[in-house]
């Protein structure tokens, strides 16, 4: 087993992102970092079959290597418009999803991105799994042969990023908070 030096104790060493990214994943919990970030919406330029997700940063927990993956901290600057394709015979349900693709982890590629998951066509449709490296944005119900993707047919399921929700166990009350900041100084 090899054995990573802390990031304080070899500063002459080139380290890489994910290495940087680490800590990160003790500290900070998933999810949008402000409440208008990645906003899934009806598109601004009127309703048809796609959505609009809204420009924001989240925070992306790396589920591939639950100990040497890091949270990834994400960011668009630009509205980012996915297209749905309704069902002729039944209903569906479409998860809208920011996730992270790291190479050095699984895949291919090394990216973060934005994409709409379409469940399948059933009477009684179901969500589609959350895949890994990834946090829910929004679901959508689109009806047999939808001509458009309004307001209604969409649900938020975007929750913040928090301090001190990583894997690291945070103070559980303020008392405790105290007590480590008297000890600090």
């Amino acid at each position: 087993m090899t054995e990573l030096s802390p990031l304080f104790m070899d500063i002459n060493s080139v380290y890489s992102g994910d290495e940087l990214g680490l800590p990160y994943r003790d500290i900070m919990g998933e999810g949008i970092v402000n409440s208008g970030d990645l906003i899934v919406t009806q598109r601004a330029a009127g309703a048809n079959l796609s959505v609009d997700v809204a420009a924001g940063s989240c925070w992306i927990k790396g589920d591939d290597d639950t100990v040497a993956q890091p949270t990834y901290r994400c960011r668009r600057t630009g509205v980012l418009n996915l297209t749905i394709t309704p069902n002729g015979s039944n209903p569906l349900i479409v998860r809208v999803v920011a996730e992270i693709i790291d190479a050095g982890f699984a895949g291919v590629s090394r990216i973060w991105q934005c994409r709409a998951i379409h469940g399948t066509a059933a009477a009684s449709p179901s969500t589609p799994a959350l895949p890994s490296n990834a946090i829910s944005l929004a679901t959508i119900a689109v009806s047999t042969a939808a001509a458009s993707i309004v307001s209604a047919n969409i649900t938020d399921a975007r929750s913040r990023a928090r301090v001190g929700a990583g894997d690291a166990l945070a103070p559980e009350s303020t008392s405790q908070i105290a007590l480590i900041v008297a000890l600090g100084s």
